[in-house]
C-alpha cells in the first residue's frame, strides 16, 4: 500500500536536481541519493537542520525516486493499529518532522526499527535536533542515533539569493538580482517564506497589471 499523504506542489521543484545549496548539504544529499539508489543493506537514515534548509525537499525528493521504481513506501504518521502489511514487502518507511510525532507515532516508529531488523527495508526521517537532544522516548532516541545521522546546514544569505533567482526563473517570473538582493535584507530570511513572498509578489503584479519594481513591492507590503 502506498500511503502518500503529501501534496506535492504545482511546479515539480522537489527533485535532488533542483536541491540548490552549499558545498556541504550537496556532499550530503549525494550521500543520500547514493544509499537509496544502490540499495544498500540497513538504509536508515535521519536528516536534521533548522527550518528551510530542505529536509522534506530532500524527503520527497526521495519518496518520488522510490515510487517511480514502482516500490512500497509507508509513513509512519499515519500506521493505525489495526493496520496490516506485509513486512517484508516494504522498501521505505518515511517520518517527516519527527519533532511533532506524538506517543502513538513514537511507538509505531520504535516497533519498525525492531521489526525491520532483518529486513531491507530503508528507514528516512527528519528532524530539527540532533538525536540526543530530541524530546522522544529515550529508546527510540537511541535508535536514532544508531542511523546514519546527517546534518543540513542553513544557506548563507548569496546562497539563498542564488536559489531564489533559479526558482524564480524556473516559475516563470522575471526578477532581477537587485529585487532579491532587496527581499533578502528587508524580509524574512526563511527560505520557504521568501519563496512565498514571491509568488505573492507576482501574483499582485498580474492584478494591477504592473512591472515588479522595488517601488512596486513597497507601495503594497508596507
Amino acid at each position: 500500500m502506498k500511503q502518500i499523504p503529501f501534496s506535492f506542489p504545482k511546479f515539480d521543484f522537489n527533485k535532488f536536481d533542483f536541491f540548490h545549496s552549499n558545498i556541504v548539504n550537496r556532499e550530503t544529499i549525494a550521500l543520500i541519493d547514493n544509499l537509496f539508489k544502490f540499495n544498500y543493506k540497513d538504509n536508515r537514515i535521519y536528516l536534521w537542520g533548522p527550518s528551510a534548509v530542505g529536509k522534506t525537499h530532500i524527503l520527497i525528493a526521495t519518496i518520488k525516486k522510490f515510487l517511480n521504481l514502482n516500490k512500497e513506501v509507508i509513513d509512519l504518521s499515519f500506521i493505525d493499529d489495526n493496520d496490516t502489511f506485509d513486512l517484508g514487502s516494504i522498501d521505505l518507511f518515511f517520518l517527516d518532522d519527527i519533532d511533532r510525532a506524538d506517543g502513538k507515532i513514537q511507538n509505531n516508529l520504535f516497533n519498525i526499527f525492531n521489526m525491520s531488523e532483518n529486513e531491507n527495508a530503508a528507514i528516512f526521517i527528519t528532524g530539527s535536533l540532533p538525536p540526543n537532544q530530541m524530546s522522544l522516548r529515550p529508546d527510540l532516541r537511541t535508535r536514532i542515533s544508531q542511523c546514519l545521522v546527517l546534518n543540513l546546514k542553513e544557506l548563507e544569505d548569496e546562497e539563498k539569493k542564488d536559489v531564489l533567482l533559479k526558482r524564480s526563473y524556473f516559475m516563470g517570473i522575471n526578477l532581477k538580482l537587485e529585487i532579491i538582493d532587496y527581499l533578502v535584507k528587508n524580509y524574512n530570511r526563511n527560505l520557504h517564506e521568501l519563496i512565498k513572498l514571491i509568488e505573492k509578489i507576482d501574483k499582485e503584479s498580474i492584478i494591477q497589471k504592473k512591472r515588479i519594481t522595488i517601488p512596486f513591492i513597497k507601495s503594497f507590503m508596507e
